[in-house]
């Protein structure tokens, strides 16, 4: 489970993808990711302005048991905040989106990722 130390989350440990234990497991997959990048900084005062007026909006609808949003989503929503993970990650996707439909990039060979800092 991730850890938030000094306002930065930390993991101890990647996500288990084999039913082994570590220790029986000799080889692990990779990826690299090749290609150009867009990135946005957000004004972090508006953002929480944001965050804070919403933020019972979005814990009152994804309190829910884990099994609805799926484990891992759950997790991730909780360790940044949920209203500010809701905001950033539909910001990412209404992006994709944009870059589809102006650009002809196909959605599926464009790839998120949200950094938060």
């Amino acid at each position: 489970m991730p850890k938030r130390v000094n306002g930065t989350v930390k993991r101890e440990a990647g996500q288990p993808i084999f039913k082994e234990s570590i220790n029986e497991v000799t080889t692990l997959p990779a990826n690299q990711t090749m290609g150009e990048g867009l990135f946005f900084e957000f004004n972090q005062k508006t953002v929480n302005r944001w965050v804070t007026m919403y933020e019972k909006v979005f814990e009152r609808r994804y309190n829910q048991p884990a099994g609805d949003l799926g484990k891992a989503l759950k997790e991730e929503m909780d360790q940044y905040g949920t209203a500010k993970f809701y905001l950033l990650h539909t910001f990412a996707h209404i992006i994709l989106k944009e870059l589809e439909f102006s650009c002809g990039y196909p959605t599926a060979s464009l790839k998120e990722r949200l950094c938060f800092f």
